[in-house]
């Protein structure tokens, strides 16, 4: 030993190291394998849980993130429908006298107005006001006899630069008993009624609706005004077809769809 080098010396012990360890495996071995079942099973869990205290816990990849619960009032969403709609209803004049007809509803981009048929004279002229207070002359789109509606066009100039906002219509098929509503109306300022739908009739096929029931009170006989789901779709309409104009019963918008769509350019 006095002869060897440190480098030998821990190489020597290594090697010793290595051929003590090799033993002591297979002494270990041997005596396991002679103990009885039970006493290796336990061994065996005290080394699985210490490997479990070793080995790290394997880090998710997935951003962890937080939920925000958004609590929208029923106020709050009606006040944004009634913005959206707000500058599709017209209030329409009939005759020298001005005397107030009903109101309208704009339903395309160039200034289409679908209005209650009510007691619309051909011999008189019209003219509607629009939320900004702008007044142009209507002239009346041919009518149909079974229709409960009348059209008009608004009589442009090449130098009028008013953009007219078109409503946007919901489907009035799937409406729902209870569903909210808020109904536009008013003769000489702007008008609201909300309330639910209190009942739904159909057509004689029971697929499409006929009439829309609600118990909304309506304070004036201001015929056209619409009712609307709460996202400010239109969903129906205030139409003298309906005996009563304050009963809060409205013509489905399904059932005026087909016409607007005759008549609305694209």
């Amino acid at each position: 030993m006095e002869d060897l080098n440190k480098t030998q010396i821990v190489l020597l012990c290594l090697l010793v190291s290595f051929v003590t360890s090799i033993g002591t495996g297979i002494i270990s071995f041997s005596l396991l394998s002679e103990v009885p079942q039970a006493v290796t099973q336990t061994i065996n869990r005290v080394v699985e849980r210490t490997i479990e205290k070793v080995v790290p816990t394997t880090i998710s990849d997935k951003t962890p993130t937080k939920e925000i619960t958004v609590v929208v009032k029923e106020e709050d969403l009606i006040i944004g429908a009634i913005g959206k709609i707000s500058q599709s209803i017209v209030h329409i004049k009939a005759g020298s006298a001005e005397t107030f007809y009903g109101l309208g509803l704009i339903v395309s981009k160039d200034g289409l107005i679908v209005a209650d048929k009510k007691l619309f004279d051909s011999s008189i002229s019209y003219k509607a006001t629009l939320s900004d207070g702008s007044t142009f002359p209507l002239s009346a789109v041919p009518l149909k006899d079974n229709s409960n509606v009348v059209f008009f066009n608004m009589l442009i100039t090449k130098q009028n630069t008013t953009v007219f906002v078109s409503a946007v219509f919901g489907d009035s098929d799937k409406l729902q008993l209870g569903q909210s509503i808020i109904a536009m109306s008013g003769v000489e300022s702007p008008s609201v009624a909300t309330g639910r739908i209190s009942s739904l009739e159909k057509t004689a096929d029971k697929v499409s609706l006929s009439l829309i029931k609600t118990d909304v009170v309506i304070k004036d006989s201001a015929s056209g005004g619409p009712i609307l789901n709460l996202s400010g779709e239109v969903v129906g309409l205030n139409t003298a077809n309906i005996s009563d104009l304050q009963s809060g019963n409205f013509t489905p918008i399904n059932l005026i769809k087909t016409e607007i769509s005759s008549f609305a350019k694209k």
